[in-house]
């Protein structure tokens, strides 16, 4: 394509269509990169940095499928956790990042491999619970009941 030149622009509901389009703002093509010999644009010339959402709405916002892989793990609710409690009491690998979990028992439950950072945990029985390879960063642990808990591997930092 040589002599032309793409421009991505980014919406999260559907593609941008120039031939469709009111847009009266001039869009500069992105320079070629300096490794560029023939000093066309080729796809890998231009980023993909900025396609990334900040706000978390994007794709699945707009009703457009995504790979359950990719997508950013669900921050459980306090109320969540206490039906977990309530049921298999396996938090195993589950993020739990800034939930309010004070003053509840968890005694023997799983937590091995789970985002906990931030996670209040004052007052909590945590005894005989299974932390390891669990991030407990920045946890608020004051009063906290951990008699025989693992905490092997578990980040503290």
């Amino acid at each position: 394509m040589r002599g032309e030149s793409k421009v991505h622009i980014k919406s999260s509901f559907k593609a941008f269509d120039p031939s469709q389009s009111t847009l009266s703002a001039k869009l500069k093509p992105r320079r070629g990169s300096d490794d560029d010999d023939d000093g066309d644009f080729d796809d890998d010339d231009f980023s993909d940095d900025d396609d990334e959402d900040e706000d978390g709405g994007g794709a699945a916002s707009a009703g457009i499928a995504i790979d359950p892989e990719s997508a950013k793990p669900k921050t459980l609710t306090r109320k969540e956790a206490i039906e977990i409690l309530q049921s298999t009491r396996d938090f195993a690998g589950v993020d739990l990042r800034k939930a309010n979990l004070t003053k509840l028992d968890f005694s023997n439950c799983s937590f091995a491999g789970a985002n906990l950072s931030y996670v209040n945990f004052k007052d909590s029985n945590l005894e005989g619970c299974d932390f390891s390879e669990s991030s407990l960063w920045n946890a608020n642990l004051e009063g906290a009941n951990l008699t025989r808990a693992n905490l092997e591997d578990a980040d503290l930092d």
